[in-house]
This record gives C-alpha cells, sequence and structure tokens, in this order.
C-alpha cells in the first residue's frame, strides 16, 4: 500500500509540473522593463553630468512542439534617451558642450524556447533570439566657448544628425516562470548573452553580456 500510495503521489506530481507547459499548447506572453540613471562626475571645474532613459516592451506567441520545448514568433519595442552635459572652466575660459540622443526600435524575431521544472509550479526557461529591425536615431549637440572680460563674446557650433541603422541580433535569454494557475504565469527575466550587429555598413558589432538586476524584466504569461 505504502508503495502504491508513493506511486500515486509521484505521478500526480509529474502531472502537476507538466500541466502549465505541455504540447499542443499555445503561449502568449508580454513583458517590459524601464530603467533611469543619472551620473555625476568630476568637480566643479570639469563637470560631467548624464542621464539616460530607457524603455524595453515586448510582447510573443508560440507553440509547444513537445512538453518542454516552444517555438514562436515576437515583437520588441526599444527607446533609448540620453542627456549630457560637460562643463570646463580653466582661468578665464569656459567650454560647455551639451548632448541629445534618442533612438526607437521595432525589431520583430524568431524564437526558441525550452523548459525546465525547477519545483511545483516553477520553471527556469531560456529562450534562443533571432531579430532584425530597423531603428530611428536622433542626435543633437551644442558647444558654447567663451572667454571672460573679452570683448569677443561667445561661439557656439552645432551639430544634429539623423540615422535609421539596420539592427540584427542573437540573444540567449534565461527567465524564471511562476504559473498562479494553469494557465496564467508571471516571469521574470534574468538578462542574457547576445550578439548584436547596429549597422551593416559599418559592420558595428559586438558581444554583450548582461544579468545585471537593473535591466530584469517583469512579464506575464498566458497558455491555453
Amino acid at each position: 500500500m505504502k508503495k502504491f500510495l508513493l506511486i500515486v503521489l509521484a505521478v500526480f506530481t509529474t502531472v502537476s509540473l507538466f500541466a502549465q507547459v505541455e504540447k499542443g499548447r499555445v503561449t502568449f506572453s508580454a513583458d517590459g522593463n524601464f530603467t533611469k540613471t543619472t551620473s555625476q562626475n568630476g568637480v566643479t571645474s570639469n563637470q560631467t553630468v548624464a542621464q539616460v532613459k530607457e524603455m524595453t516592451l515586448g510582447t510573443s506567441i508560440g507553440f509547444f512542439l513537445t512538453d518542454r520545448f516552444v517555438a514562436g514568433v515576437g515583437l520588441n519595442y526599444l527607446w533609448n534617451k540620453e542627456n549630457r552635459l560637460a562643463t570646463t572652466s580653466m582661468q578665464k575660459f569656459l567650454h560647455v558642450e551639451s548632448m541629445w540622443l534618442q533612438t526607437k526600435a521595432f525589431a520583430p524575431y524568431i524564437y526558441l524556447g525550452y523548459y525546465y521544472p525547477v519545483a511545483n509550479r516553477l520553471y527556469f526557461n531560456s529562450n534562443l533570439n533571432l531579430s532584425y529591425g530597423k531603428a530611428k536615431s536622433k542626435y543633437r549637440s551644442q558647444i558654447l566657448g567663451m572667454v571672460y572680460d573679452s570683448d569677443d563674446g561667445y561661439t557656439t557650433t552645432t551639430s544634429n544628425d539623423d540615422s535609421n541603422p539596420d539592427l540584427f541580433s542573437v540573444e540567449i535569454l534565461p527567465e524564471l516562470t511562476y504559473f498562479i494557475s494553469s494557465k496564467i504565469g508571471l516571469s521574470l527575466g534574468l538578462g542574457g548573452i547576445g550578439y548584436s550587429i547596429v549597422d551593416w555598413e559599418s559592420d558595428k558589432s559586438g558581444w554583450l553580456v548582461n544579468f545585471n538586476p537593473t535591466y530584469w524584466e517583469l512579464g506575464l504569461k498566458l497558455n491555453l
């Protein structure tokens, strides 16, 4: 009888674990993150103040090929804005540089994911994402130079630049998912590892490894 009860308990636990993710289910997800950082370096005579705001929003739909593997498509929206002010003062000379940069991008992607059960309703899952999109970037800067007690006044230099670079990336994104019911789950994106190409013509590319909790993403999943 004890052996029978243990077998029944083991079967029930296994069913409970895989009830949220199983072959044939369709999964919808939405996630996002917003960060705002401000930094200040230097002293009064030589100082740089910068503020960066970043927002990421994403949504996807997938299909469970097996009880653990899922494949699907998604769309990410990326927004970034940076303001920087650098001031240099030396005797009678003052130099001020102001910079403003804003970038927006839509990045469609395809993905393949794997769910590993950690505990009842809790999964560690990881997605391999392949994305490509276009960005709109605006850059503005102004440089002011002035000499105190001078009749020459001050000089200014203004620079504007708009561009539409390509965005291509391959990423491995781990996350934790906890299902509060058989259909609804809460997810926590833990950062990831990726390789990206910003512009095909200039070949601006590089690896990025980021597991900083500041950039972790909160999400909601719906499995049908």
